[in-house]
């Protein structure tokens, strides 16, 4: 598998989970181990990720095939492996049924059965993780089908009637005008196609290579020059120190999650000149970096601030703000293939701003132990000021 996993043992006998601890740290898989001796402990750790949960079916107060499901929800890739100080076909059944991957007595726990478990376990676990995902976006592939492309479809078959009519009267103008018409109307089922297959292929694995964050950042704007000059697009970039601002990812995927934020923010600055600041900012945590991108237009709405990531999801009508609303929506799945959060900061009104954290290396071990923030967090560079440079 080549990754330490991250691992949650829950089991309220202290000698059992020292037992199970010692098997577990001996694998070749194991990373980070944490410890809970009942179910609500368990539910109220905060941790983003966990890679494999074994757990115990007699806590204090509850067993632990009842709280399955929960767990589930909390970490929706993990592989929860329930553990019993005897073997019960009812209950282990029961247990696969709630979202369990394996079941297993305490009398037949051995350092053999321990890894053996973990790895196929996750990777059974992840499988299942992938296969939902893909679900849920071929049912959102089957809405944009009845939704989305059914008025731009009316419309061509629409103006194709009118064509055919102006044509036999010999109406020049009106001709020139329908044919106007039609190509906004396949362009527009153009693009959201395009917006449908860029959110889709970031479902995969990616190559990650540890490059500046400045050469992501250079290499969205590079794609967006004529957005940027037609929209006469004033852009300010604040890094730390060079050695502070790298980053391991897959910088296409960064790049191109960049590139929808600075888009979205000059799209979003409706009759005014879009003034944008991309800041890199060093965290307390230093396996982590935070990239903001701060504008002044129009603002969202606190109540939209959560939903705005979701597919589909619209700050204004297509006739306002064109879009196909799955652009902020593939930034959250490339963010968290990175083990990273994006979210929309409150600025009291003025203009918007989103932030992106992300662990400096998402292949490490300790990366999926990243905190969701709710604000951003700025600290000064090393020699107490951060460095800027405007692009007109």
């Amino acid at each position: 598998m080549g990754e330490f996993l991250k691992i949650l043992i829950v089991d309220d006998d202290g000698a059992d989970r020292k037992m199970l601890r010692r098997m577990v740290v001996k694998s070749s898989l194991a990373g980070k181990v944490h410890e809970c001796e009942d179910a609500a402990q368990a539910l109220d750790l905060i941790a983003p990720e966990m890679d494999v949960v074994f757990l115990d079916n007699r806590l204090p107060g509850v067993e632990g095939v009842t709280i399955v499901e929960k767990l589930m929800k909390k970490w929706p890739k993990s592989a929860v492996i329930l553990v019993s100080g005897q073997g019960d076909a009812i209950v282990a059944k029961t247990a696969i049924k709630r979202g369990a991957i394996d079941y297993i007595s305490k009398r037949d726990l051995n350092q053999n059965a321990v890894e053996r478990m973990m790895k196929v376990s996750v990777e059974t676990a992840r499988m299942r993780w992938m296969v939902d995902q893909q679900r849920q976006e071929l049912m959102m592939f089957s809405s944009i089908l009845v939704h989305d492309f059914r008025a731009p479809i009316a419309a061509i078959s629409s103006l194709a009637e009118m064509l055919s009519d102006s044509l036999q009267n010999g109406d020049t103008d009106t001709v020139q005008e329908d044919l106007a018409y039609l190509q906004k109307s396949t362009r527009q089922m153009s693009e959201l196609v395009d917006s449908l297959a860029a959110h889709l292929r970031y479902d995969g694995d990616a190559e990650m290579s540890n490059v500046p964050v400045r050469d992501v950042i250079d290499r969205a704007l590079t794609a967006l020059s004529l957005t940027i000059s037609d929209s006469d697009a004033e852009i300010e970039i604040d890094i730390p120190a060079a050695d502070d601002s790298n980053l391991t990812c897959n910088p296409p995927q960064i790049s191109q999650l960049l590139q929808n934020l600075v888009a979205n923010a000059i799209k979003f600055c409706p009759g005014q000149q879009p003034k944008l600041r991309i800041s890199v900012i060093a965290q307390q945590n230093p396996e982590a970096l935070l990239i903001s991108i701060a504008d002044n237009g129009i603002g969202v709405p606190e109540h939209f601030r959560e939903k705005m990531f979701e597919p589909f999801q619209r700050l204004g009508t297509v006739s306002e703000i064109p879009g196909s609303g799955l652009g902020l929506a593939t930034c959250r799945k490339i963010a968290e293939r990175h083990s990273g959060f994006i979210w929309c900061k409150d600025t009291k009104g003025n203009g918007a701003e989103i932030c992106l954290l992300l662990p400096r290396d998402p292949l490490s071990p300790s990366a999926g132990h990243l905190k969701s923030p709710k604000t951003c967090v700025r600290h000064k560079t090393r020699s107490g000021v951060p460095e800027g440079q405007t692009l007109n």
